[in-house]
């Protein structure tokens, strides 16, 4: 069975801003039946295949992965990206000229690889189960 337009809308609403209820009404359901409308649109299987296929599709455009990113930072924090900048000729032309990346913004670039692998702790994260004795005066089960 194929969706209807009003459905497809939804799905297109929903991927852009994941939230059901807008996504319901801008789909054209009404304000006091789009929660309802929403939570039932949800539960459709086909539904969740084209939202699914959707953002596959968003990623495999625009949206940068993982690896694209962090290859990126990678570069920048190597020096082996460059910036632009322009420079003023006179007679109303401009001209571009490559710099290496400035120190700062190679800093920030390993600041954030630093968070991306946990390098840089602010606090101790203590897992599993701890003993705690407290010493003072008088016994707790008096």
């Amino acid at each position: 069975m194929a969706l209807t337009p009003k459905r497809k809308k939804f799905c297109m609403e929903y991927v852009k801003n994941a939230d059901m209820y807008d996504a319901a009404i801008k789909a054209g359901y009404s304000e006091a039946t789009a929660k309802k409308a929403a939570e039932k649109i949800m539960q459709n299987i086909e539904v969740r295949a084209y939202i699914a296929e959707l953002l596959q599709s968003e990623k495999g455009g625009t949206t940068a992965n993982e690896d694209e990113v962090l290859g990126y930072l990678s570069s920048v924090m190597r020096g082996k990206e460059k910036d632009e900048v322009l420079s003023w000729i006179g007679g109303g032309v401009q001209d571009v000229t490559e710099i290496d990346v400035s120190a700062k913004d190679r800093l920030k670039a390993a600041e954030l690889l630093g968070k991306r692998y946990n390098l840089f702790k602010d606090k101790v994260e203590v897992n599993g189960v701890t003993k705690i004795v407290f010493s003072g005066e008088g016994d707790l089960n008096e």
